[in-house]
């Protein structure tokens, strides 16, 4: 009897143990989690630096190009003084008509800026051993190899009156003080407006008396032009000292 309850306990256990098909399946193994990446470790490249804005300069009708570190100093009489330093920049420095107009170099260095043959400014020899040369029609460069200053000017008369002097018309002109100083530009505006003012004005003598008297005494309080002296030539009127009589 115990023999059989023995075998049954023994039949009950192995019908309740897991067959092989009931087997636990085994895990999946874990996803592996992805290492994060470095960040790029190259530098991003340093912006560009914005070119530098020019500076823009106007008297009267001529509005004027400067380089951007270029100072200026209004004067008296509408002209503004330009200082150009090539310590702060390249020695070479352009100055560009952003008005109508082309320029025109003289010998004695100055520049006049015309607009249709017609003067309406101009620009004073620039200082010391600097000189202007000619890039394009509306273009300078000044060279310079220290600071440096040029004059910009539209004004050339202050009065022009009629009177009688030596027994003749007499054209008493009081000049500004950018044009006595500003050599044949300054000269170029001041006929332009004497011109431009009384054309009977326009002759060879009067021009050269003005030349004269620009050259010779560009400090004296009036410039007198006399249309009724000869006409003998600039060198015969430097000669009279600007009263050619014959």
């Amino acid at each position: 009897m115990v023999g059989v309850l023995a075998a049954a306990l023994l039949t009950g256990c192995d019908a309740a143990a897991p067959g092989p098909a009931e087997a636990a399946s085994p895990s999946a193994p874990p996803t592996p989690t992805p290492t994060p990446t470095a960040p790029d470790a190259r530098p991003f490249p340093a912006p560009s630096a914005p070119a530098p804005t020019p500076a823009v300069v106007r008297a009267g009708a001529v509005e004027l190009a400067l380089p951007a570190d270029a100072p200026t100093d209004r004067t008296g009489d509408g002209a503004v003084e330009i200082t150009l330093d090539p310590a702060t920049g390249d020695p070479a420095t352009t100055l560009t008509l952003r008005s109508a107009g082309t320029f025109t170099l003289h010998p004695d260095g100055s520049a006049t800026i015309a607009d249709d043959g017609t003067a309406v400014g101009g620009l004073s020899a620039p200082a010391g051993t600097a000189r202007f040369h000619l890039l394009a029609p509306d273009t300078l460069e000044v060279s310079a190899d220290a600071e440096t200053a040029t004059t910009l000017g539209t004004s050339g008369v202050v009065s022009a009156r009629w009177g009688d002097r030596e027994g003749g018309d007499s054209l008493a002109v009081d000049a500004t003080a950018w044009a006595r100083h500003a050599g044949q530009a300054g000269v170029d505006v001041v006929w332009a407006e004497l011109v431009a003012a009384d054309a009977g004005v326009d002759t060879a003598t009067m021009h050269d008396q003005l030349v004269c008297h620009a050259l010779g005494a560009p400090d004296k309080d009036t410039w007198n032009l006399e249309p009724w002296r000869p006409d003998v030539g600039l060198v015969q009127v430097l000669a009279a000292r600007c009263n050619p009589t014959g």
